[in-house]
């Protein structure tokens, strides 16, 4: 063989073919990493989200200890609205003993007597809002002692 056509079998440089597949996997990994950021996105949105809910039924609890809760005397579960229907987990506005809405957020919280502990009164606020399209819901406990 001649040293020039050695010289033409010796390649310089990508083909195509090679560039065109190196394209491709550098694209497949950008739209990775596009994916990743949007889930970053959402998962902020969503725990920012929980967060106000938590925030606005801890100042919901606030109001109440304030308010002393003294109009709940008795024994037993309490049913404030009298509708039949008593219990910590009642989270509609027919059911709960209170609901307010701030915003998005519909907060209803329930008071029970003696429930989980003597001399005690437990209250259970349950926040629900609307999050892209779903119902979505967090609750807070608080078990305060009866002052003699």
């Amino acid at each position: 063989m001649s040293e020039k056509s050695r010289e033409t079998e010796k390649t310089n440089g990508f083909t195509l073919i090679e560039v065109l597949i190196a394209i491709f996997i550098l694209t497949v990994g950008i739209l990775a990493v596009a994916a990743m950021q949007i889930a970053s996105i959402q998962g902020n949105a969503t725990a920012a989200s929980v967060t106000e809910a938590i925030n606005t039924g801890t100042s919901e609890i606030e109001g109440l200890l304030q308010q002393g809760l003294n109009s709940y005397n008795g024994t037993g579960m309490l049913d404030r609205n009298n509708d039949g229907v008593a219990g910590l987990n009642n989270a509609t506005a027919a059911t709960a003993d209170y609901n307010t809405v701030y915003g998005r957020y519909t907060v209803y919280w329930n008071v029970a007597l003696d429930e989980l502990f003597l001399s005690t009164k437990t209250i259970r606020i349950i926040i629900a809002w609307n999050d892209r399209g779903s119902l979505k819901s967090t609750m807070l406990n608080y078990i305060i002692p009866e002052i003699i």
